[in-house]
């Protein structure tokens, strides 16, 4: 009876006990979000203490979506980003892949032949097409070689032509901090691609000889003309270079850039590269990204940039496209549930929206789309390079 009547005065306190535990287990927990991207161009391009204002309008903007919509969000955590940038997509991807940050900016290429065991390959970022770019059905250049030869009186080369780039100026060419508009399409159209781009330089004369290779399909004569490349490994300034010349002179090599003569061929990259015209040992054939120009600001402060800086005489035209490769993606550890996972994929794409994504315009990211079935776009990727 003594027992009896014990444990009926213990329950009551044993059901209050328990009430902390129910109301805990009802509030969302509060996570940060590491993300790793590079914000380096970015930064150059902004007023100080940028990364921390983007920082602090995407908390804001991600607060104000769950509160106006906490039914399509429920079950996600109370988000928190906190960028650590990164400019090393390698670091990045292992990073993510074993937690040490939760999210990521990463090449396509490197999610391609790998285990995802702990990766979530989640959003795609676009970018905004360039003019006539914008609905091209573009296919590979096996598949439709029109699309990727650039003609002579192609309406870039005709204002290259007439209109160097170190004549450019930031309101005829409608400059907005971060590239020269007049280049993009006119209705804003995204694309979730991007292309390598051959370009030639020399006289009138030169240029005429060097086309004359290409159309003949000559490759010992093209070659001759000194090529100037990327890193090796790198997507479009290597890999699909190589794959562009393999295809459009009927070749053996894989890499036939690896097979020329030291002499007729050199690295480099950034304000280096056009200058190699003017080397001692003149290159003329220059593989670059797809209109690498347009967001290449002419003057460096009250100096002008090396980049496409041509002598009198001397003129650039663009050749030919090399096949398409997708644009970078955001990628989250599994940790991360889905309903978080959405609603920071809707903050991201809210702010590209409203036009708030400072980071995303200074970073050639002008849209973003979740990935919703990556072994297609996987598949895609590769026919670009087979």
């Amino acid at each position: 009876m003594n027992k009896k009547r014990f444990l009926l005065k213990l329950l009551p306190l044993l059901a209050i006990s328990t009430i902390p535990v129910v109301i805990a287990s009802c509030n969302n927990e509060k996570k940060v979000i590491k993300l790793n991207i590079a914000t380096d161009w970015f930064e150059q391009k902004s007023s100080n203490n940028a990364v921390q204002k983007y920082q602090d309008l995407f908390n804001k903007t991600m607060k104000q979506l769950y509160e106006e919509n906490k039914e399509k969000y429920n079950g996600a955590s109370f988000l928190e980003l906190e960028i650590e940038s990164n400019s090393d997509k390698n670091a990045t991807f292992n990073n993510v892949e074993t937690n040490k940050v939760s999210a990521g900016i990463v090449n396509i290429s490197q999610l391609i032949d790998v285990s995802l065991e702990n990766i979530v390959p989640y959003i795609q970022t676009l970018t905004l097409a360039f003019k006539e770019y914008g609905d091209k059905d573009m296919k590979t250049y096996k598949e439709n070689p029109e699309n990727f030869n650039i003609k002579k009186d192609s309406w870039i080369n005709k204002y290259l032509s007439t209109n160097p780039h170190s004549k450019w100026r930031y309101k005829e060419e409608k400059w907005d901090g971060a590239k020269f508009q007049f280049l993009y399409d006119e209705e804003n159209k995204k694309v979730d691609w991007y292309a390598g781009m051959i370009t030639i330089v020399g006289t009138e004369e030169e240029l005429k000889n060097i086309r004359k290779s290409w159309d003949d399909k000559n490759w010992s004569e093209f070659s001759k003309f000194g090529i100037v490349h990327g890193k090796k490994g790198k997507q479009v300034k290597w890999k699909l270079a190589n794959k562009l010349f393999k295809d459009h002179f009927n070749l053996n090599d894989d890499e036939p850039i690896e097979k020329l003569e030291d002499k007729y061929k050199v690295q480099a990259s950034g304000d280096d590269t056009y200058t190699q015209y003017i080397d001692k040992n003149k290159k003329q054939i220059f593989i670059d990204n797809m209109y690498s120009f347009a967001w290449t600001d002419p003057k460096d402060g009250d100096k002008p940039t090396t980049s496409f800086k041509l002598k009198e005489g001397v003129k650039m035209e663009v050749l030919a496209l090399t096949n398409l490769t997708f644009y970078d993606v955001l990628i989250f550890n599994k940790s991360i549930d889905e309903k978080s996972r959405m609603l920071f994929k809707d903050t991201l794409i809210k702010l590209s929206n409203d036009k708030q994504d400072d980071f995303g315009l200074k970073s050639g990211y002008n849209g973003y789309r979740e990935i919703t079935d990556f072994e297609t776009l996987k598949n895609k990727y590769k026919k670009s390079f087979s």
